[in-house]
């Protein structure tokens, strides 16, 4: 979408601002005006301050530069610049309303065309974009440069305009994933995802991430992994594993090491907290064959049906809450091998049936399409997978396989790197609803395959040349702490999306005198472990 001379978008404004219909967008949303040739502006206009600019609310007007990502309604869209040419050196450079771009993917390769400029003699072929304005890294590796046409009038004029590109797997994945009822027991199977074709397939394309480079950006903590999405991931391409149990073919994911070489070589993230459960039932052994093949003691029964009905606040959910599966008497997501090492090793398909989150399992191709989840890490957004819980009802909140082992691991309210394999998860059972909605309450009461509760994280993997993002501290096992904001923060105002750990520790929970706590346990109890544990490794951040 060209922004041209100015681009309003709303339920009220001409296609394309309407954004494909997004219904959670006011009749006159925002609006996007032009700031010389390679920058625009955007306004919010509703009234309401409900336009995100990198994850960031605005509440004036806000300059946008080539990568910036935004967030109107439910709609993402990224900034971007499209070449065009005029006829000639020395002749005026055109408006940005007279020229036409055509929308492609976002992060696909750019036309091997250029767009005629109105009133002007196309050329046959647009220089890339990157030779006229330098583009962020992540940026330049999704283009593909097209060769100069030649034209016999010289070097012609490059002419560049700010576009707007609807990012696949925002708005229109988050209408298939609300088509689901959260209680079937094949609810998820065959869901269409942007990005992937109709059987769920992704496509060729993945999300660029920039690992390997400092700065602003999305990087991957997971590199084995791919993505469809951007601010809002939706799914995860993992490499699929084969094993057995008991003469059985067992299909697995390898998340998590907590040997660093396997972890690099892999691609995966290194955790070596996990080496501190060994000797618990929290870890089965596994052996491994001649040929490489891992032999599972413990296994899932993929066939339950899911069952979950929101309760009159949306959580605790209605009683009878079932997970979609369950391990056996020896199942475990973590698996120590005969060499020592830990790896986080869920299982996500056997004889039984898939996990309810696998959206396509490929095995001729040895990858499996996987639903994300969504949630922060010290202000930025992070994306992750969700596998297992030690809690049948949390499992059946997660759509996850109940793995009750998983609460022997160390220890509850320990986080240290030397004795725990635990880390910190806040989950507020109340929190906001509206376009900052977070909370397993809001996920609960809105439903769909996949609702997000926001959760917040108290660590990542480390990420190459950013020493101030992530730790050694880092697992995915994360020890649930529920939060639940007081009546009296809620009267006053206070209750707002959180995206902190720490912030809500040292101002929420434990405010300075004489301050009241403005967040406790669920009923005004006092803040802590609920000694439940969510395996939920990193694949993903955006550092903006």
């Amino acid at each position: 979408m060209p922004i041209g001379t100015g681009l309003t978008v709303g339920l009220d404004a001409p296609p394309p601002g309407n954004l494909l219909g997004d219904q959670t967008l006011s009749q006159l949303h925002a609006v996007f005006r032009p700031d010389g040739y390679t920058q625009a502006l955007i306004e919010d206009i509703s009234g309401g301050n409900i336009t995100q600019v990198n994850g960031q609310g605005i509440s004036g007007p806000t300059q946008l530069n080539v990568g910036d990502r935004v967030v109107v309604g439910v709609t993402a869209l990224q900034v971007e610049l499209v070449a065009g040419a005029v006829d000639a050196p020395g002749a005026a450079e055109p408006s940005l309303s007279q020229t036409q771009v055509v929308p492609r993917p976002a992060f696909g390769p750019p036309p091997s065309q250029a767009q005629p400029v109105a009133q002007a003699q196309p050329v046959a072929q647009a220089q890339p974009v990157a030779q006229a304005v330098p583009l962020p890294a992540w940026q330049q590796a999704s283009t593909s440069p097209t060769a100069n046409s030649g034209r016999g009038h010289g070097g012609a004029v490059l002419a560049v305009i700010v576009v707007l590109m609807l990012i696949a797997g925002s708005f229109v994945g988050g209408l298939a994933l609300g088509k689901h009822n959260k209680s079937s027991a094949n609810g998820q199977r065959g869901v269409t995802l942007a990005g992937a074709d109709s059987e769920g397939t992704p496509s060729a394309a993945c999300l660029p991430a920039d690992s390997g480079r400092a700065g602003a950006g999305h990087f991957r903590f997971n590199t084995s992994a791919c993505e469809n999405g951007t601010t809002d991931v939706t799914a995860f391409t993992l490499p699929l594993h084969k094993g057995t149990h008991k003469g059985q073919t067992v299909w697995y994911v390898i998340m998590d090491v907590s040997d660093q070489a396997t972890a690099l070589k892999l691609g995966v993230n290194f955790a070596p907290k996990l080496a501190n459960a060994k000797g618990t039932a929290g870890v089965q052994k596994v052996t491994v064959g001649a040929d490489g093949t891992v032999d599972f003691p413990g296994t899932v029964d993929f066939k339950r049906t899911r069952v979950l009905t929101a309760g009159p606040n949306g959580f605790p959910p209605a009683p009878g809450a079932q997970p979609p599966s369950v391990g056996d008497s020896q199942y475990t997501p973590l698996i120590q091998l005969p060499n020592g090492s830990v790896e986080n090793a869920p299982q996500v398909a056997n004889d039984s049936g898939k996990a309810h989150k696998v959206l396509k399992l490929d095995t001729s191709g040895m990858k499996v399409l996987f639903r994300a989840q969504n949630g922060f890490y010290e202000n930025k957004a992070v994306h992750y997978a969700s596998f297992d819980s030690s809690d049948a009802t949390v499992a059946a909140i997660e759509d996850v396989t109940y793995a009750p082992l998983l609460k022997t691991i160390p220890g509850p309210n320990d986080e240290d790197v030397k004795t725990s394999a635990r880390e910190q998860l806040i989950a507020f059972t109340n929190g906001p609803s509206g376009p900052f909605a977070q909370g397993v309450n809001y996920a609960l009461q809105t439903g769909g395959a996949n609702p997000s509760p926001k959760n917040l994280l108290h660590e990542t993997p480390q990420l190459p040349h950013h020493d101030d993002v992530g730790s050694l501290d880092y697992t995915p096992m994360w020890d649930v702490h529920l939060a639940e904001w007081t009546q009296a923060a809620i009267d006053a105002g206070a209750r707002v999306q959180m995206r902190d750990v720490q912030t809500v520790l040292d101002q929420k929970v434990k405010p300075q005198a004489p301050d009241p706590a403005l967040v406790t346990g669920p009923g005004g109890k006092p803040y802590g472990a609920a000694n439940v544990i969510v395996n939920c490794p990193l694949v993903s951040i955006d550092i903006p």
